[in-house]
């Protein structure tokens, strides 16, 4: 039932509703009207009146103007000037809430976004690592934010080990060369990531080849055994006999599911270098803000 509380956590369970019932637009105009309680049926007797035949896309433009928080009614702005004041985690759980409600926004300008709105301490040390996604940028605070307060642990609980560190790296010259360093392998990660990205995209085209190409076989199999097959060689039609059809299939099957099973360990291993380079730059950060805290304290 909605009672125009959590206009956003409703309209989500009503889109569950369809997609696990498969109900038309018009039945869930239906089931969205019976579940309506307290003031939202005036207002949605109004809505009706007014617009006529109501469609879902309008009904949750409708909630949210009516019952949201301003930040509801335009998502796309609210994103651009979200910040955040608490950990990393909740500051993605804003984020997403938020975006999941945008429509044809691109990915580099949510990536903008979510950088915009991070921490000083944090930002600076993500931009450095260039994410592309939004996963990856995830990620990555996430990881600063781990980095920052691992180090800022380590230097409450040890400023013998602070001075120390202070006395061997507190130079501005320590600190360029530290800061050429991380983004020397921040540079050799992207690059990395890259990599990873092409492959999972080869790798989601032969999985779809492959599916195709197991459904063919499936169809074949249906067929008698004097039935004419033929097989599309650029613009011309050619009869193949149904058995070398078979066999045509199940080669091009056994080559996908090599190159698959190739992709598979390539990916795995380019993940293990991957980690590796993320505990290199997470070293390196903790060098860095070691280095800045022991400028700070002199």
């Amino acid at each position: 039932m909605f009672n125009g509380k959590d206009p956003m956590g409703w309209i989500f369970r009503v889109e569950q509703y369809q997609r696990a019932t498969g109900i038309t637009e018009v039945q869930l105009m239906i089931v969205v009207a019976a579940r309506l309680t307290s003031d939202t049926i005036p207002w949605y007797q109004w809505l009706e009146r007014t617009i006529g035949n109501l469609t879902w896309v309008q009904i949750t433009r409708a909630l949210s103007t009516r019952f949201g928080k301003l930040e509801e009614a335009d998502p796309g702005g609210a994103l651009s000037k979200l910040r955040q004041n608490g950990t990393v985690k909740e500051y993605q759980v804003q984020f997403e809430r938020l975006a999941n409600r945008t429509n044809g926004l691109p990915e580099s300008f949510l990536v903008s976004c979510f950088l915009s709105g991070l921490r000083e301490e944090f930002k600076v040390g993500v931009q450095i690592l260039k994410p592309v996604t939004l996963t990856h940028a995830f990620e990555l605070a996430k990881f600063q934010e781990e980095a920052i307060n691992a180090n800022k642990r380590a230097v409450q609980g040890s400023r013998v080990e602070h001075q120390n560190a202070t006395a061997t790296m507190g130079s501005s010259t320590a600190l360029r060369e530290l800061q050429r360093e991380l983004e020397n392998k921040a540079n050799d990660l992207s690059k990395l990531q890259k990599d990873i990205a092409k492959n999972h995209q080869v790798r989601k085209k032969y999985t779809i080849q492959l599916g195709e190409n197991e459904l063919v076989l499936k169809e074949l199999g249906l067929l008698n055994e004097g039935a004419n097959v033929y097989k599309l060689i650029g613009p011309v039609l050619v009869k193949q006999d149904l058995a070398e059809a078979n066999a045509n299939v199940r080669k091009r099957i056994e080559y996908i599911s090599a190159e698959l099973k190739r992709l598979d360990a390539t990916v795995q291993d380019l993940e293990e270098k991957q980690n590796s380079k993320k505990e290199a730059i997470f070293k390196v950060q903790q060098r860095i803000q070691s280095l800045q805290a022991g400028k700070a304290k002199a």
